[in-house]
């Protein structure tokens, strides 16, 4: 049997080059265009027949412990040693080796530390060993446009979708020479961790938010908010406020009504949907549905100023106080109701928002307790009905204070423009624009 010819120098260069017509974009005359697989000593994903599932022992992390560019180890699946041992020898596992999940959640990517291991790997992802000693290039390169819009490309599969490793194996790498991938990683690292620090900032100060207004809402409907108000009409603070239910104040609730293909229509009325409902219970309408209704089911079905909308599936508990002059319909998951001239809906709206509205209403903090709600549960709740000049007087305290925490929340809210930054400063850094590269620096070899 004869032995298989050995390629030649050329042949290797020319597997481990990109021809120009396949390089995604121009980068410096020093730097070359790569295939992932002729930079790596091995590229493998983990277990596809995964050992059975143990309560403890050696963990077995899949795309899911990939994420925000570290490892994390809570998991729930474990594997014996013996187990770990020949999953090990397919896929082994070392201190410095990038992590890079392909299927599902595809693009996340992570270098191994020493103290994450030993662990073994599910199929989602993939293990790359290079020929560097440190990988920070890589694995910031992997999280640039370039690099994520190649595997948005080139996954496969219907009901989940996955990167094959020959096609993984085949990515094109922009390699700059050694000193300068060791200044893009620094520079990168220095701008990416102001990144999140700031969005850190926003993130603790919208968490104040949330707790600020849950604090203000309890002190609302406990009468606290109104007291020097009430000192200043009636000279004193006690409180007279009557005991009651929502149904007891309701002069009618309603679903949404469903309606067939053939009754939408470009012409039609708009139909309010949960999307369309803002944090602070106002309506914005985002390009809503229209339906054609007959003329003696528009008064049956149309919305009156003042009403309000509950979400009863989907996003529960979601709503808003329809003060629009337009005429529009509920959709059919939302209820709407109606309340006696005595009883202000926006104050109705914060009572529902409050931290005891929405645990009457089955909501929690943290979680969902029912699938969905219905009207008649809302009516059963029991609440303190203030006078009405009351309850214009918290509303517009509460009124107030969410219009200045909204401003204070745009001012804060530049995640969005964060995550651009990031991108851009990751598309500038591995196309040669970080004004870091040294045309001295020789062109490295593969």
């Amino acid at each position: 049997m004869s032995k298989k010819k050995a390629k030649s120098r050329e042949e290797l260069l020319e597997e481990a080059l990109v021809p120009v017509e396949e390089q995604p974009y121009e980068v410096p005359g020093n730097w070359v265009w790569v295939r992932l697989s002729s930079i790596s000593k091995l590229i493998s994903d983990g277990s596809h027949n995964p050992p059975p599932k143990q309560t403890d022992g050696i963990p077995m992390l899949s795309g899911k412990n990939v994420i925000n560019n570290t490892i994390t180890l809570d998991t729930d699946r474990f594997i014996t040693k013996t187990d770990f041992e020949l999953e090990n020898r397919r896929t082994p596992v070392s201190e410095g080796d990038v992590l890079l999940t392909i299927v599902g959640t595809i693009g996340r990517s992570a270098i191994v530390q020493a103290e994450h291991l030993p662990f073994a790997l599910q199929r989602s992802v993939a293990l790359i060993k290079t020929r560097f000693e440190n990988n920070a290039y890589l694995k910031h390169y992997m999280q640039s446009p370039a690099f994520q819009n190649f595997l948005k490309l080139n996954a496969k599969g219907t009901a989940q979708k996955g990167v094959y490793l020959k096609t993984l194996k085949s990515s094109p790498i922009p390699l700059p020479p050694l000193n300068e991938q060791k200044r893009i990683v620094d520079k990168v690292e220095r701008l990416l961790t102001k990144i999140n620090q700031a969005k850190q900032l926003i993130e603790e100060a919208k968490a104040t938010f949330e707790l600020r207004r849950a604090a203000i809402l309890d002190k609302a409907f406990r009468g606290e908010l109104t007291e020097k108000w009430r000192q200043e009409s009636f000279g004193t603070v006690e409180q007279n406020w009557e005991s009651t239910t929502i149904g007891n104040v309701c002069s009618e609730s309603f679903y949404g009504p469903r309606f067939g293909k053939n009754e939408y229509s470009f012409e039609g009325i708009p139909t309010i949907r949960t999307t369309d409902m803002t944090k602070n219970g106002e309506i914005i309408l985002k390009d809503p549905p229209k339906v054609v209704i007959g003329e003696k089911n528009i008064d049956k079905f149309r919305l009156k100023k003042g009403d309000l909308l509950v979400t009863r599936t989907g996003s529960i508990g979601t709503m808003a106080v329809f003060n629009e002059e337009y005429l529009a319909v509920p959709s059919a998951y939302l209820i709407r109701f109606r309340f006696i001239e005595q009883v202000n809906t926006r104050f109705m709206f914060y009572y529902l928002m409050s931290p005891k509205g929405q645990k009457m209403m089955g909501l929690g903090t943290t979680a969902i307790t029912q699938p969905n709600i219905n009207a008649e549960t809302i009516k059963k709740m029991p609440f303190l009905l203030p006078s009405f000049e009351e309850q214009i007087e918290i509303v517009q305290v509460l009124d107030s204070f969410w219009h200045m925490e909204q401003k204070l929340i745009e001012r804060l809210g530049k995640y969005n423009y964060l995550e651009k930054l990031e991108q851009s400063i990751l598309m500038y850094a591995f196309s040669g624009k970080l004004r870091t590269n040294d045309v001295n620096d020789s062109i490295p070899t593969v």
